[in-house]
């Protein structure tokens, strides 16, 4: 684990997974938590600019090193109240583009009519809910729904009931 404010970049992630891979000869699980804080490749280029290169940089990682990365990102401020949707990542050109796999958090209602973020923030439990925005090699749309307890940082998941068929047999 390595824990860092923007002193941490792709570079130092690529060759930490380099080193794990030849001691262990096997693949770590690297996360990012999160994303926009990676140290900047070129300090003089905008922060989408050194977002795509990070996206990009970590993408031929995980293939090069068949290595899961998992990326944690924000969303633009503008999008906490709307409908989750993969232009909702920020700086989310490389992000939406390069990723196989985008997964949102939201608050359950956010995008509807009358939908109040501050009175969301404020219960416990919260309803929120997952959704596969994009998936490279299968669904997406599938909906997962969570309680979230921010008292004690805990998420249960919420079971639907599905209507089963039955068949004669």
């Amino acid at each position: 684990i390595f824990e860092g404010l923007r002193d941490i970049g792709v570079d130092d992630i690529k060759r930490e997974v380099q080193q794990y891979k030849r001691i262990f000869r096997k693949s770590p699980l690297v996360i990012i938590d999160y994303l926009q804080i990676l140290k900047p490749n070129d300090t003089r280029a905008t922060d989408k600019q050194n977002t795509d290169y990070s996206v990009l940089e970590l993408k031929r990682l995980s293939r090069d090193m068949k290595t899961p990365i998992i990326a944690i990102s924000s969303f633009n401020r503008e999008n906490y109240k709307t409908e989750l949707a993969t232009t909702a990542f920020k700086e989310s050109g490389g992000i939406e583009y390069t990723s196989d796999i985008l997964i949102g958090l939201q608050f359950e209602g956010a995008g509807r009519k009358n939908f109040d973020m501050k009175a969301e923030k404020r219960k416990s439990p919260r309803n929120v809910e997952l959704e596969i925005l994009k998936n490279r090699n299968g669904r997406t749309g599938d909906v997962i729904k969570f309680e979230y307890n921010p008292i004690f940082n805990y998420w249960k998941e919420i079971q639907i009931k599905e209507k089963r068929m039955t068949y004669a047999q």
